[in-house]
C-alpha cells in the first residue's frame, strides 16, 4: 500500500475530476432518481453527481453480488462446451458512505475465505472506492457507530480515497495506490492539504458520534446469542411478527446469500445465480426433503445468530452488520436489527414495538 497522502480539492472542481474518471471507466455515484430520491447509479453526466444526499437504499454491493447474473452458459450434444461469463469492467464507486465500504470490505473477505468466488473477485479487483464522510448522521435511523460501521473511516480500512466535506472543498485521503492513480486523472485540481485544513477536518467531526440517536446494543446481544441466553419464547414471539418479505436480507450491504438454477432449452442453457433469503421457508431445504430449520422461528434465530454470535465474529472478523439502518427504514413489524437487539437486552420486559429509531435514546446497561 502507498503511504497516505491528504489532498485539497474545491467543491467546484469536483465534477471535472468525475468527467476525468468517466473518461475511462463506470464512474458509480449518489445521483436523483425518477421519484427524486437519491440512488447509486451509473452515471451519464457529471451534472447528475449528488453528494448532498443520504444515502440509497439499496446497498452499492450489489454491483458486485448482482442480484441476479449468468455464471456461465453451456451447450451439449456431441460434447459439453462451457463459456464462463466474467464482468471485468473498470468501476469507480463515487461518493458511497462508510458504511458501505465496510459492506464491500466484509463480502470481499467472505467471498475469497474458503472458495474463491471467481465471479465476485473479478468485479472487486477492478473497482475502486471513493468514500464519503459522514460529519452528521445521513438519516435518524443510521447507527453506524453502534457496529464499527463510521461514520468515518481510518486508513486500511477498505477506501482507496476518502472525502471530508470541509468549508467549500473536500479534504481527499489517498490510502492505496489505486487512490494516487485516480487524483492523477486530474492533478491539477489537487492541493496538498495544510495543518488548517486538517485542524478543519478534526474540528468538524469532533463529537459526531454524539449526534446519532437510534442505539443498538450489539455487546450484548452478541454475549446473549453467544452463551445461548435467549429465551426459546422470545424467538418465537418475534419471527411470528416477521412476515419473511425480504427486504432486510436484499438491503443489507453484508449479505451474501444466493441460489443457483439452471435453464435449458434446445441442448443449450445458463447456469446463473440469485440472491436468495435465509427467512424462506425453503432456504435449508435439502435435496432428500429434510428440513433442518423448518420451523419460522428457528429460521429467525438463525439469521441473527450469523450476523451476531462469537463464533460468525471470530471467522468473519467482524458483525455482521455496519449499522447502515436500511433495515429499519424497510422492516414494517419493528424487527429490525436494532429493535431485536433491545429486546435481547430486554428479554423479560414488555415489548415496545415500532421503529427502533421513534423511540427515546435509553441508557447504555
Amino acid at each position: 500500500m502507498a503511504s497516505e497522502a491528504r489532498h485539497v480539492i474545491q467543491r467546484e472542481a469536483v465534477p471535472a475530476w468525475v468527467a476525468a474518471l468517466m473518461a475511462e471507466a463506470m464512474v458509480i455515484g449518489p445521483r436523483r432518481g425518477s421519484a427524486g430520491d437519491a440512488e447509486l447509479a451509473p452515471l451519464t453526466a457529471v451534472e447528475e453527481l449528488d453528494l448532498g444526499y443520504t444515502h440509497d437504499l439499496l446497498p452499492p454491493t450489489r454491483y458486485l453480488l448482482p442480484p441476479s447474473e449468468v455464471l456461465f452458459r453451456f451447450q451439449d450434444g456431441d460434447g459439453v462446451r462451457l463459456e464462463p461469463q466474467y464482468d471485468d469492467r473498470r468501476r469507480i464507486f463515487f461518493g458511497i458512505r462508510s458504511c458501505d465500504v465496510k459492506g464491500i470490505r466484509y463480502q470481499e473477505q467472505f467471498f475469497q475465505r474458503d472458495f474463491p468466488d471467481i465471479y465476485f473477485l473479478t468485479r472487486r479487483a477492478n473497482a475502486s472506492l471513493v468514500s464519503l464522510a459522514c460529519p452528521a448522521p445521513p438519516l435518524p435511523t443510521c447507527f453506524c457507530t453502534c457496529c464499527d460501521g463510521g461514520p468515518t473511516l481510518q486508513s486500511g480500512e477498505g477506501y482507496d480515497i476518502q472525502l471530508t466535506p470541509l468549508a467549500g472543498r473536500y479534504l481527499a485521503e489517498v490510502d492505496s495506490e489505486t487512490g494516487e492513480r485516480l487524483v492523477s486523472k486530474a492533478p491539477e485540481l489537487f492541493q496538498e492539504a495544510r495543518a488548517a485544513d486538517l485542524s478543519e477536518r478534526d474540528r468538524i467531526l469532533a463529537g459526531v458520534e454524539q449526534r446519532f440517536s437510534t442505539t443498538a446494543y450489539l455487546a450484548r446481544g452478541i454475549a446473549k446469542l453467544t452463551n445461548d441466553a435467549v429465551p426459546a419464547a422470545l424467538w418465537e414471539e418475534l419471527a411470528e411478527r416477521c412476515i419473511r418479505c425480504g427486504g432486510c436480507t436484499y438491503l443489507c450491504p453484508l449479505c451474501t446469500c444466493f441460489t443457483v438454477c439452471d435453464r435449458r432449452r434446445n441442448g443449450q442453457g445458463e447456469r446463473f445465480r440469485r440472491w436468495d433469503h435465509c427467512l424462506l421457508s425453503g432456504f435449508t431445504r435439502e435435496a432428500s426433503g429434510h428440513n433442518p430449520r423448518a420451523e419460522k422461528a428457528q429460521q429467525f434465530k438463525r439469521r441473527f445468530f450469523h450476523k451476531l454470535s462469537y463464533q460468525y465474529l471470530e471467522r468473519e472478523g467482524r458483525p455482521g452488520c455496519v449499522g447502515c439502518g436500511r433495515c429499519l427504514t424497510t422492516c414494517m413489524m419493528g424487527v429490525d436489527m436494532a429493535a431485536v437487539l433491545m429486546r435481547l437486552r430486554d428479554a423479560g420486559r414488555r415489548p415496545k414495538w415500532g421503529p427502533a429509531w421513534a423511540a427515546k435514546p435509553k441508557t447504555s446497561p
